[in-house]
């Protein structure tokens, strides 16, 4: 409930998330996996006409496709998908602590702590695949643990499975795989009898999508969408800058960003005592227990961190980065529950007065954040795509196709035909046809107006102007920020002037 109320329900991470639905939506029209860019209604019927095979992930894509199936299309049923998946990430966390401490208020520790985490909430009402991957990788760590207190076949195949589906999460979730492979040659060397099962043979040609994925990376650097004074996306001399941007990011104590400072205290120090006890514990035994599985897990979060500071887009007190923390707010929380477990006994009862403290802290530093929800109320672009939205679709309703200076994702998503400014710029004699033939077609074009003195004059952006011949109407206009977002209808599209005759000589 405190991750459902926390912010809006809302596109969040504007592009990515639009991909995700489209890409959702055509798998539930067509069974295939491609992402729309161009789609009609066709006697009736919504007919994608261009896709292409984007570079996400498709697992959560998969599973809101799914649900679209069951419910029929709507946007939101993203924004459904990810308040389940919230809720199991939050029993998931409390089974896993509390497996590994034998403490069922350990577990609730946990629980609460990630619960009241911003962050959580932001993405816990969006629609993108955070949840998803924050989810798996609890759901896989507890799978191990399953594994290795008592090996089995059906338990191997179910850990192997999960392991698959992880690295369809996100990109850097492969690194989740060679930490699988571990855990599972150390379920083999405890029960001294291994279990090869058809799933174990199979499972590399499963993961044969992610290597795709990395060599479509390697062959394609625009993917990368590097600035032009950087040849690769990965180096030493990000690190510093990265590293301060997470401190200010992990340690800040205003409403500004998602974070959660009295966890990251908290659970920073956790982590440096649990890392030494379950180095001293490892040295004293000679099997591989479920505590050093989790360790592992763990090292591979921090290697994902690691590995996101070296990134030249990785700076933490972005809205667009921190989501990536998801994972490291996890590690925290749970590793603060283990530790006051730990020291929780009969003569010095701590875990009571921890969940009291996490309770009320935790609520007043969420009751602050959900007020102001700053990332939200700063999306002007994503308001702005919501007022075009709203506005269309409270008008009659009939044939329509709108030009957009956008993207035409949002207006995928709501069944109505789309193009982008610059594509309808070249083909203005189709526009004529329209009106000609086009049975009471409606064309409206989205324009923006920049501010062009400090007077108070506007004039449309440069980026969204149509050729002259192209007379437009201006239907509706409101201002975000310092610009004019502006919705006009073509009513003409005249012929171009002749050009002049060239004098004879």
């Amino acid at each position: 409930m405190v991750c459902a109320l926390a912010e809006p329900m809302g596109f969040k991470i504007l592009f990515d998330e639009y991909v995700l639905q489209t890409t959702a939506q055509y798998m539930h029209l067509t069974r295939e996996v491609g992402t729309m860019v161009r789609a009609h209604e066709v006697e009736g019927v919504w007919l994608p006409l261009g896709t292409y095979v984007d570079k996400r992930p498709v697992f959560f894509a998969f599973l809101l496709s799914l649900v679209h199936d069951f419910s029929g299309f709507r946007a939101a049923n993203a924004f459904v998908l990810n308040h389940a998946l919230t809720g199991l990430l939050l029993v998931f966390v409390a089974f896993v602590v509390r497996r590994l401490t034998g403490s069922r208020e350990a577990g609730v520790l946990a629980g609460w702590a990630l619960a009241f985490l911003p962050l959580l909430g932001q993405n816990a009402n969006g629609s993108g695949m955070e949840v998803l991957n924050a989810v798996m990788i609890v759901a896989v760590l507890l799978l191990g643990l399953r594994l290795l207190e008592r090996p089995g076949a059906a338990r191997q195949d179910a850990f192997l499975l999960g392991a698959i589906l992880l690295a369809q999460c996100r990109y850097e979730s492969a690194l989740y795989v060679p930490a699988a492979g571990l855990i599972v040659l150390a379920a083999w060397w405890n029960s001294r009898a291994p279990e090869v099962t058809p799933l174990t043979i199979l499972a590399p040609l499963a993961l044969l999508p992610v290597a795709w994925v990395r060599q479509v990376f390697a062959a394609n650097e625009v993917l990368w969408q590097l600035p032009e004074h950087l040849e690769r996306p990965f180096g030493a001399r990000h690190v510093a800058e990265n590293l301060r941007e997470a401190g200010r990011y992990l340690f800040s104590t205003g409403v500004s960003y998602s974070s959660l400072a009295p966890l990251a205290f908290v659970g920073i120090a956790a982590l440096g005592f649990l890392g030494v006890a379950w180095w001293r514990r490892s040295r004293s035994t000679s099997a591989f227990q479920p505590g050093q599985a989790a360790a592992l897990w763990l090292l591979v979060v921090l290697g994902n961190f690691v590995l996101l500071m070296h990134y030249y887009w990785g700076q933490l007190t972005d809205p667009l980065v921190s989501r990536l923390s998801l994972p490291l707010w996890i590690l925290l929380a749970c590793v603060f529950a283990m530790v006051v477990a730990h020291y929780d006994g009969r003569r010095r009862r701590i875990i009571g007065p921890a969940l009291v403290i996490t309770l009320v802290l935790g609520a007043a530093w969420q009751g602050r954040a959900t007020a102001q929800h700053v990332y939200t109320q700063e999306n002007i672009l994503e308001q702005e795509i919501r007022w075009e939205l709203d506005w269309v679709a409270a008008r009659p309703a009939g044939p329509r196709i709108v030009i957009t200076n956008k993207s035409s994702l949002p207006w995928l998503l709501e069944r109505v035909p789309a193009v982008l400014t610059q594509s309808a710029r070249g083909r203005i004699d189709a526009l004529g046809f329209q009106l000609e033939h086009g049975a009471r077609l409606e064309i409206l074009v989205t324009q923006r107006l920049r501010p062009t003195s400090a007077a108070g004059e506007f004039e449309v952006d440069l980026e969204d102007v149509l050729p002259p011949e192209v007379k437009l109407e201006r239907l509706a206009q409101r201002r975000f920020g310092y610009s004019i977002a502006t919705i006009n209808r073509v009513v003409a599209v005249e012929p171009p002037p002749p050009s002049p005759a060239l004098d004879e000589p």
